[in-house]
């Protein structure tokens, strides 16, 4: 079961597919964190941070075990999201290591909002971090009204952290 929220509204005009899909592949720098879109060199950090089944039993569309092979397969899914102007999807860096990736997904009509971290980075910001960056660039720069997200029963954290993100 999961729970669904209501992030946050702005009064701007939702932007059309041809003027997003440049804006889809940005770098943000926050203050600990790098966000910039996955490339094929972090299949094996990605597999490594979604094969832990700590992260794993908490995302909805994620097999287990984790292979190369499904790492492969979303870093191509993600390339065509982007192309076709139907995903925000970044990989998370902290000094240089990816601890995770986040997204705002099925633009521009639903807008959905997730993400991932690996188990080595529960419990310091970074999802916070990061949310607030991915929020604030999908409202401001996209210029999306509504931005959606779900959350896992049972996942506390998650919840938490949708509620500080508002």
């Amino acid at each position: 079961a999961s729970a669904v929220l209501a992030i946050r509204t702005a009064a701007a005009v939702v932007a059309t597919k041809r003027v997003m899909k440049p804006l889809l592949e940005p770098t943000i720098g926050t203050g600990r964190l790098v966000l910039r879109p996955p490339r094929n060199a972090d299949v094996d950090a990605l597999v490594d941070g979604i094969g832990d089944l700590r992260v794993s039993r908490m995302l909805v569309r994620v097999p287990f075990p984790y292979k190369r092979t499904d790492g492969e397969a979303f870093l191509a899914a993600v390339r065509r999201s982007i192309r076709s102007g139907k995903s925000l999807n970044l990989s998370i860096f902290h000094g240089g290591r990816l601890i995770g990736g986040i997204a705002i997904g099925s633009l521009p009509s639903y807008c959905e909002f997730g993400y991932w971290l690996a188990h080595s980075a529960w419990g310091k910001g970074f999802a916070t971090e990061a949310g607030r960056a991915v929020l604030a660039y999908g409202f401001d720069v996209l210029g999306l009204r509504l931005i959606r997200s779900g959350v896992l029963s049972g996942n506390t954290a998650s919840m938490r952290l949708q509620s500080k993100l508002g």
